[in-house]
């Protein structure tokens, strides 16, 4: 939609769950189609994503958004997906559409689930500081736990009310693997020195008690 005065009656008109504006848009920039719909009580707290006013650039910043490997997200006040890129659908096996509306919370593992309900908690709260990553299993499309790190940031109104989040998720699962590989070796490798260690003594002893055997065979 290209005209500033379309885009409210429509919003007005309907349930909308994220706002993606050009400052360009034609009768009406992006900036006062912004402050009108943060004037109307209806649709103060909507997501409101503004692009920029040149083509090449905002088409460049969809294809960086679309084509990375990490999954970026957006996530409103109740904690429910209003955007995923399309890269969810190879880290987690779900398509885009059927994570709208989603709780991010409800794919956390049970184990892990208490620190991202403290961290979104406290998200409402003025000043404070939010993790800088949070590392926890959500689950794959497939039902198997896959390991992620999240790094996310708030967005405020201007009286400082928290509007929503936006974030990005990175696999980390092989990399866990293989920290617990290196870890399952250098405890082998500790067992085996052990084990070298009791077998250097138990052959000591074993010398020390067949030295008098050899003394008193060889009198004999």
């Amino acid at each position: 939609m290209v005209n500033g005065a379309a885009a409210l009656e429509t919003l007005s008109a309907n349930k909308i769950d994220l706002i993606l504006l050009d400052v360009t848009v034609l009768g009406m920039d992006g900036f006062e189609v912004t402050r009108r719909v943060r004037s109307d009580d209806k649709n103060c707290q909507l997501p409101i994503i503004i692009v920029t006013a040149l083509r090449e650039s905002e088409e460049k910043y969809r294809l960086i958004v679309e084509n990375t490997r990490d999954i970026i997200f957006i996530a409103n006040v109740a904690g429910e997906y209003v955007y995923v890129s399309p890269s969810v659908k190879t880290i987690l096996g779900y398509n885009q559409t059927e994570m709208i509306g989603v709780s991010f919370l409800s794919l956390v593992c049970p184990e892990d689930r208490h620190i991202l309900e403290e961290e979104t908690a406290r998200a409402s709260v003025p000043g404070y500081q939010m993790s800088g990553h949070t590392e926890y299993c959500t689950r794959h499309a497939s039902g198997e736990w896959r390991w992620v790190v999240s790094r996310g940031t708030r967005v405020m109104d201007a009286n400082s009310n928290f509007l929503y989040f936006i974030g990005i998720i990175r696999d980390i699962t092989a990399n866990k693997q293989a920290d617990k590989e290196k870890q399952i070796l250098e405890e082998k490798a500790q067992v085996a020195s052990r084990l070298a260690a009791v077998g250097e003594m138990v052959a000591g002893v074993a010398h020390e008690i067949n030295n008098p055997l050899t003394g008193v065979l060889g009198f004999s």
